[in-house]
């Protein structure tokens, strides 16, 4: 936690929003200030001229008000960092408040430091693949600049993975922001749903974004919600190899196993003003990602995904939700062709509830053996699609005095994913498709959060265009991360 203080004839108020009582009102301080020194409590594990960085913007304030928001921000990068449990800045003046004039203080930083650790954590949970466990250790402030080192390891039923990261904030000495350099290396064996094959992954990626590589946003001291958006750059480079044919698998995925070599810059950027990212009654969430693939060597082409959020509150507890996806992915070239590991794969149990997971778009029949089973398809996916949901939600008040959020709903999902870019036909009447074509399930659901994640379970039913993947109402359970 943070705060900010303000000393004054010996008596110390907290500063809050409005006029509360014992309060500061920070909209009517835009009196001179004259800000002597900044004094930091002393540090073990963190070098001092790492934090000074951060707080020289404070110094440099020539108003009251100014002053303030730029402590908070500071205050909020430093909490950011994950290196302090807690941080507190005092202004301490010996002027009468509030209608100073040419104030001058001093300001006190106190800091909390936490252990560099290891830190230790165990966890498991159920998703569309199943049951996962996650094991993790991290290690903090390495070197007394906030740099942080992760092991992390993943088991699933379709997937197992191992990353090691690196991550190095830096300060920026004009504004008062943090940004993150995470360099890492990674190695899984996936199990996609309803395919008759592996993918093995050897990869190693370098990453720069604002706000230390997580939704952090630094907000207008008191003032209307407002966030300056996640920005990411990332390289990546991956040998990936299709493995472990099926017997069964069609000659299409057999014709494309073997190894192959990705080089892929991607910009990222994501703002999100809903009132709350697991169960939103208000607000808007935009994400957009952009790959541009063959940089140096590899498959060329462009792939670019949007997911959009709009919450608009109804009534007492009651909201509606307004949300799309949608993703495009370009050859650049006439010989390219896009590969089944680079294609989407979409279905339930998100963002299409109520569709068998990955099972929308191009099908190819297996070995005629297979035409007994429940699922006798090779799933390619697509290279675009566009899904529309609208969900009227309402929070359930049981198990709230718990602490516990439960929510009710009614969803109705349309769209669809399509191959563009091959088969005969012009490209945009391939694209039509996904509106032409369009397959849509409506039911209703409750939701609850678990582990920081929302969990849903859902009764869906068939409405429209639904022929291999579901034929009569399911149920389905969804977790879904954002």
């Amino acid at each position: 936690m943070n705060n900010l203080f303000f000393r004054n004839n010996n008596r110390l108020l907290v500063l809050r929003k409005g006029n509360e009582p014992k309060s500061l009102n920070f909209n009517q301080l835009k009196e001179d200030l004259d800000i002597q020194e900044i004094i930091t409590s002393p540090l073990k594990l963190t070098k001092e001229s790492f934090v000074s960085n951060t707080l020289l913007q404070i110094q440099q304030e020539k108003t009251v008000s100014s002053a303030l928001d730029s402590a908070q921000k500071a205050l909020n990068v430093l909490q950011s960092l994950d290196i302090f449990r807690n941080a507190s800045v005092t202004f301490d003046s010996k002027s009468k408040i509030p209608f100073f004039r040419e104030a001058s203080c001093k300001v006190k930083v106190n800091l909390e430091e936490k252990k560099k650790g290891p830190n230790l954590h165990l966890s498991g949970g159920v998703s569309g693949d199943g049951m996962s466990i996650n094991a993790s250790s991290r290690y903090n402030n390495i070197f007394g600049q906030g740099e942080r080192f992760d092991v992390t390891a993943d088991l699933m039923k379709n997937s197992n993975s191992f990353f090691l990261n690196f991550t190095k904030p830096i300060l920026s000495k004009t504004k008062i922001k943090a940004y993150g350099l995470n360099f890492g290396i990674y190695n899984f064996l996936r199990d996609n749903q309803n395919t008759t094959f592996k993918e093995k992954v050897n990869g190693l990626t370098l990453t720069f974004s604002d706000q230390l590589l997580k939704n952090y946003y630094v907000k207008k001291i008191f003032g209307i919600g407002h966030n300056t958006g996640l920005h990411t750059l990332s390289y990546t480079a991956e040998l990936r190899e299709i493995c472990k044919l099926d017997d069964v698998a069609s000659w299409e995925i057999r014709e494309e196993s073997g190894a192959s070599f990705k080089s892929a810059l991607s910009y990222d950027f994501a703002i999100d003003k809903r009132d709350n990212n697991c169960f939103p009654t208000k607000g808007s969430f935009i994400h957009t990602s952009n790959q541009l693939s063959g940089i140096g060597k590899g498959t060329k082409f462009f792939k670019s995904e949007t997911r959009a959020q709009m919450h608009l509150p109804i009534l007492n507890n009651i909201s509606l939700g307004l949300i799309g996806h949608g993703g495009l992915i370009t050859p650049l070239g006439k010989n390219e062709k896009i590969g089944i590991l680079d294609r989407f794969f979409k279905g339930g149990p998100l963002p299409f509830r109520g569709i068998d997971g990955n099972t929308l778009g191009k099908a190819i029949a297996r070995d005629p053996k297979t035409e007994n089973e429940k699922n006798p398809c090779d799933y390619f996916g697509g290279d675009a699609y566009g899904f529309f949901t609208a969900l009227l939600s309402y929070k359930l008040p049981l198990l709230k005095n718990k602490g516990v959020d439960l929510g009710a709903h009614v969803f109705l999902t349309s769209g669809n994913l399509v191959s563009a870019t091959v088969g005969e036909g012009s490209y945009f009447s391939k694209l039509k498709k996904i509106f032409t074509e369009r397959k849509t399930t409506t039911g209703i659901g409750i939701a609850a959060l678990f582990g920081g994640n929302r969990v849903e379970l859902n009764y869906s039913v068939p409405v429209e265009n639904i022929t291999s993947e579901i034929k009569n109402p399911i149920f389905l359970i969804n977790l879904d991360i954002d």
